[in-house]
């Protein structure tokens, strides 16, 4: 990162600190909450996320652009502890990109936490289905959804998932 570039970015974490920080750019604005998060600086970056998304919001960004953007304003939320402003941030993400599979699984992650085991089950086979075609599935996604099948005592189908992901772990490259 150039000496500016870097320069600019601490102003910015600046001026999050003293009030919120004005952006025109929401790609600047995205660049700045990062660093913030990466800096551990969590209440700082949700609050940066949120200046984001309303300029992605006006600037009319494309659906993939927003839903980042609302998925990192969810992982904002989770890491503050809200889990329902993060389940309605997600749900948007979703909304203006129904293909991100990561909202789906921080969705059944807060479907978990509440103790509702359909819903997890639910929005792990949604991220599941989402796989590309010819190609394994995530072991650990499967492994999630075979945990959740079985505590609700869906034994065969929770073993046929352990089976699956051993299989895609057995052709995984390793590095």
């Amino acid at each position: 990162m150039g000496r500016a570039r870097g320069l600019w970015i601490a102003l910015l974490a600046v001026g999050a600190v003293l009030g919120a920080p004005t952006f025109r750019d929401p790609y600047d604005c995205v660049e700045a909450a990062y660093g913030l998060a990466t800096a551990g600086r969590n209440e700082e970056a949700t609050k940066t996320f949120e200046v984001c998304a309303r300029l992605g919001e006006q600037a009319r960004l494309d659906g993939g652009t927003m839903a980042q953007i609302y998925f990192n304003l969810g992982q904002s939320y989770m890491q503050l502890g809200d889990l329902l402003r993060a389940k309605a941030t997600f749900e948007k993400a979703l909304v203006v990109n129904p293909r991100l599979d990561q909202a789906l699984v921080k969705l059944a992650f807060i479907a978990n936490e509440q103790g509702d085991a359909p819903a997890t089950v639910s929005l792990l086979t949604r991220a599941l289905a989402l796989s590309p075609p010819g190609q394994p599935r995530d072991p650990s996604l499967l492994e999630y959804l075979a945990d959740t099948l079985n505590n609700l005592k869906q034994f065969a189908k929770a073993v046929e998932l352990y089976r699956e992901a051993l299989g895609s772990l057995k052709r995984a490259p390793l590095s």
